[in-house]
């Protein structure tokens, strides 16, 4: 029961990381229920009655158990009923149809998560009921094929969904299926040989897989090019001209990203506004180790590794701001000093075939610790909130939040932008109620184009008179209004975050992914990514949106796309609240876990009682037994030929007169008539264990109380083998 128990919430909890949100209160609700059910069934064995009333029983366990943890999985309760079935298969077609092609599911739709925890559910219990239905026939085939439920189950999830810990799960699960086979076939000849095996097992397999794992590949058939180059390298310049989308707009590979989840690929910010548009700004290099003001938070620290492909740049590509890096490869380019908004650029553009590791910081907060976070921003950050503005034939550099700065604005050609943005910020209680209300504007009345026409002027244009244009527009003209709200924003270049290889859980991206977003300082999180351009039309995969109805806004959460042919018709979900979830159902999911729980426990007490009654029967030969291997561990094991006298006298010597008594009790046992004698009982048994565990460590203790494992009810147990012997 404990090896099925280990590898079935193994199996389980692997399994539920593939949902946002793990429910893994639930999992444990499901196993408790199974193995409450597969205890039952094992104990059936012994029901009295005909055989047609035993497998009735059993089905009947069977029934309940599987009903318990589908209630457990998130099942509705009026859904499992028999006659019910036929809406319970329609809800779990929605279910499948609610994953809209996103595997692992990271949405929030109820009935998808239903459907998922229902598989999960429905391959623990069948593994339960196989494993421990009663019968010898056939035994071997029912466990082959329970453990193969499980390793499915562990296996979907594995393959699908690659997390650090692999070197520690695998050799979990290497053990947990060697407990599993030692728990059916108990004799091991040499349990030191088997043990060393076992490890050596572990030690080849673990430097196997970390050979298969490493980012590079042992035979790189994509690399292969035996008519040379087919194309040049990819550049691109990052400055906005609004004109004509001026990047290549092609499938060619730029890199191969591993990371454990998507991102928006940073290459450069756009911190400088010039009167026209964003451009890049002499780097500075940073003078911490991090972001300045802000204290890194280790859930938001992140590492990748980039493959070169076809991209021919300077610029590293990162998930958010470096923080470290290493470049490797036959001609790995010198690095620079990191600059102060964390981008890091190298003395040569990295060739194909190159690859360089980041750490990088990527603040991914909530829509309430946005909100929470205060309106005061460093001083270092006061360039972000400045514009460069044409007056007299030159440009002034103002700050629209000081009243001068403010008035010089007023006066110039951007009036019409400060006044809409004022507009926008008006009765906003916080700098994320402002940024989202900049972008829930960009999503009415805005089309996306990817040639618009050219203006003197053209973010203004873009406002008040085109309305369309592609991401140098929307993030361009969302930044212009930030800053003039007093907030410190910029725009940040690089690619969106490429299609998921399912295999190797590698990100690719290609040059239709190149992108730009806009990037807002939050004080105490740091610098967060605003994407204002509509994503029903971006070009390639790309994060999208899971919007929620915040003062009229959208909050930001990045999320893969399942594939650039779907990425136009991907729409967020609105959330639906479903007992699958895990805040709903919590409540009856603590119920059923306690109660399987409880079930479980005095189920395993009742068979330890019967089992330790059983030995004690008839002349307690089984009791003997039991007292040799209890005296083995603590290291007194009877030779040949010790008579139960001869142990008794040397156990009152060595370890006091209750140790005797137990030993006394039995040598009557055995020898006297049928029912001449009781058997030793629960004091007896206690005292025996507190005198051989004298002066031991935990785990002697904890193998001889096994060994010896207490009795039960004894008092009841005697009244009715009383009652017994007189009828």
């Amino acid at each position: 029961m404990l090896a099925f128990c280990a590898l079935a919430l193994l199996a389980g909890v692997r399994f539920a990381t593939l949902l946002t949100d793990p429910p893994l209160l639930r999992i444990a609700g499901v196993v408790g229920s199974a193995a409450a059910g597969g205890l039952a069934l094992s104990l059936s064995c012994t029901l009295p009655g005909r055989r047609g009333l035993g497998t009735a029983a059993r089905v009947l366990i069977a029934a309940l158990s599987a009903y318990l943890a589908l209630r457990a999985a998130g099942a509705p309760a009026r859904l499992l009923w028999p006659w019910r079935w036929g809406g319970l298969a329609s809800e779990l077609r929605h279910g499948i149809d609610a994953l809209n092609g996103l595997w692992p599911y990271r949405g929030n739709a109820g009935e998808a998560r239903m459907a998922i925890m229902f598989a999960a559910a429905s391959a623990i219990v069948a593994a339960a009921i196989l494993a421990f239905w009663p019968g010898d026939r056939r035994a071997r085939t029912r466990r082959a094929i329970a453990l193969g439920l499980l390793l499915v189950l562990y296996v979907a999830a594995a393959t699908n969904e690659s997390q650090i810990g692999w070197q520690v799960q695998g050799t979990l699960l290497l053990a947990l299926l060697c407990a599993w086979v030692w728990a059916w076939r108990g004799r091991v000849h040499d349990r030191g040989r088997a043990t060393a095996w076992l490890l050596v097992v572990v030690a080849l397999a673990l430097v196997a897989a970390g050979v298969v794992e490493s980012g590079t590949p042992l035979l790189d058939y994509r690399a292969w090019n035996p008519f040379g180059q087919a194309y040049s390298p990819t550049t691109f310049n990052w400055n906005q001209a609004y004109g004509p989308l001026p990047w290549a707009s092609s499938t060619e590979p730029m890199v191969s990203i591993t990371s454990r989840a998507p991102h928006l690929w940073r290459a450069a910010t756009l911190a400088r506004f010039d009167g026209v548009g964003f451009v890049r700004s002499s780097p500075q290099p940073r003078g911490t180790t991090g972001p300045e003001g802000v204290a890194l938070h280790p859930r938001w620290v992140t590492r990748a590794t980039v493959a070169v492909r076809g991209l021919s740049s300077r610029q590293l590509l990162s998930p958010g701001e470096i923080i470290g890096a290493s470049v490797s490869g036959e001609s790995a380019p010198n690095m620079g000093a990191i600059a102060a908004d964390g981008s890091l650029t190298v003395s040569a553009a990295t060739p194909s075939g190159d690859r360089y590791t980041v750490t990088a910081y990527a603040p991914e907060p909530s829509v309430a610790e946005m909100r929470r976070a205060p309106s005061t921003f460093p001083a270092n950050d006061t360039p972000y909130t400045q514009l460069e503005l044409p007056a007299d034939g030159s440009l002034a550099t103002v700050s629209p939040s000081e009243a001068s700065g403010a008035a010089l604005v007023k006066a110039s050609v951007y009036a019409p932008v400060y006044a809409l943005a004022r507009r926008l910020a008006v009765g906003a209680s916080s700098t994320y109620g402002v940024a989202a209300r900049i972008q829930t504007f960009f999503s009415h009345g805005f089309t996306y184009n990817q040639h618009p026409r050219g203006h003197a002027f053209p973010l203004i244009a873009f406002l008040f008179s085109e309305r369309s244009g592609y991401c140098q527009q929307f993030s361009g003209a969302m930044t212009l209004m930030l800053r003039m709200d007093g907030i410190p924003a910029r725009v940040a270049a690089g690619f969106l975050s490429g299609a998921r290889e399912s295999s190797s859980g590698r990100y690719d991206v290609i040059a239709q992914d190149a992108h730009e977003w806009v990037e807002v300082f939050f004080a105490g999180i740091g610098w967060v990514p605003f994407n204002p351009t509509p994503t029903s039309r971006l070009a390639g995969s790309y994060s999208a949106l899971a919007l929620k109805p915040e003062e009229g806004a959208a909050s930001l959460k990045h999320r893969s796309t399942p594939s650039r042919a779907r990425a136009a018709e991907h729409a967020p979900a609105a959330a639906v609240r479903s007992s699958a979830g895990t805040g709903d159902g919590l409540p009856l999911a603590l119920v059923i876990a306690v109660g399987t729980l409880a079930l479980a426990t005095g189920a395993a007490l009742v068979a330890s009682a019967l089992k330790v009654r059983r030995r004690l029967a008839g002349d307690a030969q089984g009791g003997v037994r039991e007292l040799s291997i209890a005296l083995a561990l603590v290291g007194r094991r009877p030779g040949a030929g010790t008579t139960l006298a001869q142990l008794e006298r040397e156990l009152r010597r060595s370890y006091g007169p209750a140790a005797g008594r137990y030993v006394q009790l039995l040598r009557e046992r055995r020898y006297a008539p049928p029912g001449g004698s009781a058997a030793p009982g629960a004091r007896e048994r206690g005292s025996l264990r507190r005198a051989l565990c004298r002066r031991r460590g935990p785990y002697t203790r904890l193998r001889v109380l096994i060994a010896l494992p207490p009795v039960w009810g004894e008092r009841r147990w005697m009244l009715l083998s009383r009652h017994r012997r007189a009828l």
